[in-house]
């Protein structure tokens, strides 16, 4: 016979668990990362596909065609916008979920020297600027370049204007140095993207295992009480379905 006070008790055990806290935040923080790729990857398709569209040139340079150009910027915009807060976002959701994690623990030194490796880079203090820069100024100016070599040699970029964004005056120390080192007026904006993106990628994939180790007990012992829950959960279940189908035999039988 289960023990249904025993299971009520299990259950309130497993909501105040420490390993059912941990995996949450843990969960939280891949969740924040899948946010993430999936703005990264709307905005790659986004430019991939505008880039591939054989009527583009008509849409930068072509009067005719105004309304497509402004609705290409309001979509590559959009797109941005939603990259830049999602990076922001799971910055901010990683450093908050290692201070509830690690804090007063040695380990906090180890997250410290992972950030530091993947984003102590001035391109990265861009893109977090980038997004006051797109809240709290204004929209960039979006350009188009066309680079022909030759026939069978040609290049076309989606950018940022420089010398749009430097009229912005809250820039910080990094983020302009970032943008002075720029040669070019046009700033290839994606591949910043695509460089802070395989930085986040690579952060995580040494972060996670690393967190999952230094709470392996924890996160063990959890499971090992959920299974269990969930094993007299089932045989509970299965005892009532029981009852029940004799209940209903009986009442057969009664008619």
């Amino acid at each position: 016979m289960i023990d249904i006070k025993n299971l009520i008790e299990l259950k309130d055990k497993l909501l105040t668990h420490k390993g059912r806290m941990i995996e949450s935040k843990i969960d939280s923080l891949k969740d924040s990362v899948a946010v993430l790729a999936f703005n990264f990857n709307n905005l790659n398709n986004f430019i991939t596909e505008f880039k591939q569209n054989p009527k583009i040139y008509n849409i930068f340079f072509d009067e005719d065609y105004s309304k497509e150009r402004e609705q290409f910027k309001i979509q590559c915009s959009a797109y941005i916008l939603n990259f830049l807060s999602s990076a922001s976002n799971w910055f901010e959701h990683t450093r908050k979920i290692t201070e509830d994690l690690l804090v007063n623990t040695p380990f906090i030194k180890t997250y410290n020297d992972l950030k530091e490796k993947a984003f102590n880079n001035t391109d990265t203090f861009f893109i977090k600027d980038l997004r006051n820069y797109l809240f709290h100024f204004k929209l960039p100016f979006i350009g188009y370049q066309l680079d022909i070599k030759s026939k069978d040699d040609v290049t076309n970029n989606i950018f940022l204007d420089k010398k749009e964004l430097l009229k912005y005056k809250n820039w910080k120390r990094e983020s302009k140095m970032f943008l002075n080192s720029c040669k070019s007026d046009n700033i290839n904006f994606f591949s910043i993207c695509d460089r802070y993106y395989y930085r986040v990628t690579r952060f995580i994939s040494e972060y996670i295992p690393l967190l999952e180790e230094q709470f392996k007990n924890e996160l063990l012992d959890y499971k090992k009480e959920y299974e269990n829950y969930k094993k007299q959960s089932k045989e509970l279940r299965l005892f009532f379905d029981s009852v029940n189908e004799n209940v209903n035999e009986h009442k057969n039988i009664s008619k």
